[in-house]
């Protein structure tokens, strides 16, 4: 079963990226969405590589009432700037409403509701939030002026609400991003192997980067001869959007046909979680592509503990748990992914 897994990943690049270095999707737009009409989107603007200047710190805030950790961000004097554009946005446009927002130290989110048909479209908006910033910060950094450069990066990602729940992730996500990044500070062993992680009231075993049970735009990618031609066209487009934006594909990758729609969409961009039925002994890694991918935090393994074995032939029932258990991970609570575990 792991030599199988392990062949099924030889398409990957010999050195990926590292997940915060992707850019796959920063110029990409979805070709058969009108980006003019009425919608909601989340979208991410990254900082140019020349500019070394921090939007903002992040700092613990005690923890909630669950015993959760908290955060809060401290912003700069860059960080301020950004953070009053957002809403000159909705004063220059009577049809945008941000809805959420984040200043993180090297990018920004914010949630944007484009409540009618607006002719500059979604590229439009943040064009304008971008000049504004750099023209706003060439004000009030001289030397900032003297470089010439703009703030952000060109392009930016964009996460489209095609469907119910889509928004309530979306915000729960932007107003999350703080907290993740300092989590991914102070506790890198999270992306380590982890026993006994309790998702829900399913307990798995993991390795990898826990922070992908929290990626607001997951989709179970499980191929069925069952499906009609316009289902699999509709769970295609899905898994191509979830691609395109740079989203997790869940599942047990079984079949040859869900091995090669996996290779090609990581090849675009898209992370995994993957699902297995082994063990992971004490001293088990990954070795090869599934390293490297898992490495550059695009990759989680998971093993649900009721199903775990050592045989190398799958049987049709851990199959069906398994294929379950990614449709139930797609769409779990974002909020309550991570219960507990011990590494």
């Amino acid at each position: 079963m792991e030599n199988d897994i392990e062949l099924s990943y030889s398409l990957l690049p010999a050195n990926p990226l590292y997940r915060d270095a992707i850019i796959h999707s920063q110029n990409r737009r979805a070709f058969w969405h009108d980006y003019q009409s009425r919608c909601m989107y989340m979208v991410t603007v990254s900082r140019h590589e020349a500019v070394k200047e921090i939007f903002c710190s992040v700092m613990p805030d005690g923890v909630d009432d669950s015993r959760r950790l908290r955060a809060r961000t401290v912003l700069s004097d860059f960080g301020l700037v950004l953070f009053r554009e957002f809403y000159n946005v909705e004063k220059m446009y009577s049809q945008v409403r941000i809805m959420g927002s984040a200043v993180m130290p090297d990018h920004v989110h914010f949630v944007v509701f484009i409540e009618e048909e607006l002719k500059i479209g979604l590229g439009g908006i943040v064009k304008f939030f971008k000049g504004n910033c750099t023209k706003q910060l060439r004000h009030i950094s001289p030397l900032f002026a003297e470089k010439n450069i703009p703030v952000f990066q060109d392009g930016y990602n964009d996460r489209i609400v095609f469907r119910r729940g889509m928004l309530d992730t979306f915000l729960n996500y932007v107003t999350d991003n703080p907290r993740r990044l300092l989590l991914r500070q102070m506790y890198p062993q999270f992306f380590r192997k982890v026993c006994r992680l309790r998702i829900g009231e399913r307990i798995f075993d993991a390795y990898g980067n826990l922070d992908l049970l929290y990626e607001p735009m997951k989709s179970p990618l499980i191929v069925s001869s069952r499906y009609s031609k316009e289902v699999r066209a509709n769970y295609e487009r899905e898994w191509e959007e979830t691609a395109r934006c740079g989203g997790v594909l869940v599942s047990p990758f079984i079949s040859e046909a869900e091995k090669n729609l996996r290779n090609g969409f990581i090849k675009e961009g898209a992370s995994a979680i993957h699902i297995v039925d082994f063990p992971f002994g004490e001293r088990y890694k990954p070795s090869g592509k599934m390293f490297e991918l898992c490495a550059s935090g695009r990759l989680l393994l998971l093993s649900e503990n009721c199903i775990q074995t050592t045989e190398k032939t799958m049987k049709r029932h851990r199959a069906l748990h398994m294929n379950d258990a990614a449709r139930w991970l797609a769409d779990i609570s974002q909020g309550a992914a991570i219960i507990g575990g011990k590494g």
